[in-house]
């Protein structure tokens, strides 16, 4: 098994909020909830490739639907996938990192 290739949804966080104070708590405070589908951004085999310990929180404003994606990692290959840009270039998501 290699530790640079997670399931998507092992990755993959979301929750709403409703004010950018909401961003700030502790995680523990907000209900998260894991995609059931993540092909649409990470491709049809659903994996992240290159990051060692990788977690993607999205908080989507629960009426603008904007979002802030908060992204941490232990380690990085060469060549890891690029979640921001898919992000973007997947879900058309209007976002902050």
């Amino acid at each position: 098994e290699d530790p640079y290739v997670v399931p998507a949804e092992d990755v993959m966080r979301l929750t709403l909020v409703d004010r950018p104070e909401d961003v700030l708590a502790e995680r523990e405070q907000s209900e998260w909830f894991c995609p059931a589908f993540t092909h649409q951004v990470f491709g049809q085999d659903e994996v992240v490739r290159g990051y060692e310990d990788c977690e993607v929180l999205v908080y989507l404003h629960a009426s603008t639907m904007h979002a802030f994606v908060k992204i941490s990692l232990k380690g990085k290959q060469e060549g890891a996938d690029d979640i921001p840009h898919l992000l973007d270039e997947n879900l058309g998501l209007q976002y902050t990192c």
